[in-house]
């Protein structure tokens, strides 16, 4: 193994001080994977103590580490994860580079854990940014990723766009989180709302959370983690009338509430492909309003996110985002936080008769928000735009 040699002679080998001092808790399994891997590199813990945790999974724990100006991750392989099928550890979506031994704070032993590449970016991170694309890139990026889900034959546990990444040096999207072992756990893991509504995990179901992504890819719309999903804002069905109305009819197929009705990867990947030779050799719908049909659909979006005051929800629809279209939803979502509340019925009453007893006119208290909208000064983001003097 690179990088590794024993340090005392009472070893036979260097699996054997590594396991004893660090994996002796682990399984059998484990060592056999290791040995029968010699190019793996062994990584010394102290590498990785200021490693950044991650939002994580079922698997184990996720790192985000930097070495040898390399950005890395380290995830962590739960003993109750554990099985004699280790061979889906060699199907991880890039060249696995070596194992490292971790421990939090307070935990007594190591934790087995591989390091791998970090992605360059995924799936989520890119959907804000399709009003920048072309159709036939939306298509490429939709075949690419039903090509994958036929290709690979199996049951993605937990297929979303956070679990679709581009690597360095690829040039397909590559899957993670696909652990076949994951379906034994519980057929409700997963993020809503790309669950399927038969809470099963199929082939499927599979198809259904296609279809949301390939919504997505059509909206320009990420889903909020913060903050409730709206179903007037969010509503998937009907597909945006300004793009091929394969693609729509595509869509809904893969959305289909019923398992059954729900089309194959096959079928999808003939439906995607023929769109996609379709459009290189005699484009017939117009780019300029699918572009502002998606920006009205993020607007919307980031007006509804400024209500909830989710800033991280909103930083992750500004993604990618040119400056104008940045600067645009930020006025709208400025506009929108400070905005007063309308007044409700019963107070225009009270005021009403207010005016009346001293003789002033209804309805001053609208004429005052107008003026309060239009005119306020106490909007600090637009000011550190240059927006406003």
């Amino acid at each position: 193994m690179k990088g590794w040699k024993p340090s005392s002679d009472q070893y036979e080998s260097l699996y054997d001080q590594l396991f004893d001092y660090y994996f002796h808790h682990y399984s059998s399994e484990i060592r056999q994977f290791v040995e029968h891997n010699p190019y793996l590199t062994w990584f010394i813990p102290k590498c990785f103590e200021q490693s950044q945790p991650l939002p994580s999974g079922r698997m184990g724990q996720v790192y985000l580490t930097q070495y040898n100006y390399r950005k890395l991750l380290v995830r962590e392989l739960d003993l109750c994860m554990v099985t004699q099928d280790l061979k889906q550890i060699n199907e991880l979506p890039v060249e696995l580079l070596g194992i490292t031994a971790t421990r939090r704070k307070g935990q007594v032993n190591y934790s087995f854990a591989l390091v791998y590449l970090a992605a360059e970016f995924s799936l989520e991170q890119c959907i804000p940014q399709v009003d920048q694309w072309s159709f036939q890139k939306i298509y490429r990026t939709a075949l690419s990723i039903a090509s994958g889900i036929r290709d690979s034959d199996k049951v993605h546990p937990n297929l979303q766009p956070k679990n679709i990444l581009l690597f360095p040096r690829q040039q397909q999207w590559s899957f993670v989180d696909d652990w076949s072992i994951a379906t034994n756990i519980s057929p409700y893991y997963g993020r809503y709302p790309y669950l399927p509504p038969e809470g099963t995990l199929t082939k499927a179901s599979n198809i259904y959370s296609l279809g949301v992504i390939l919504w997505q890819l059509a909206s320009g719309l990420v889903f909020p983690q913060f903050s409730p999903v709206s179903p007037a804002v969010y509503h998937m069905l009907p597909v945006t009338s300004t793009i091929h109305p394969a693609y729509q009819e595509l869509v809904a197929c893969c959305l289909s509430k019923s398992p059954q009705q729900r089309p194959s990867a096959d079928y999808v990947c003939d439906i995607l492909l023929n769109l996609l030779m379709s459009e290189m050799s005699c484009p017939l719908y117009s780019k300029q309003a699918h572009v502002q049909s998606v920006r009205d659909k993020q607007w919307n979006a980031a007006r509804y996110l400024a209500s909830c005051s989710s800033s991280v929800d909103i930083q992750a629809l500004l993604i990618g985002a040119s400056i104008t279209k940045r600067m645009v939803i930020q006025m709208a979502i400025s506009f929108r936080r400070h905005r007063p509340t309308p007044p409700s019925a019963t107070e225009l009453r009270d005021t009403e008769g207010l005016c009346v007893q001293k003789k002033r006119k209804p309805y001053l208290h609208q004429e005052s928000y107008s003026r309060h909208y239009g005119y306020s000064n106490d909007l600090n983001d637009l000011m550190q735009m240059g927006s406003v003097a």
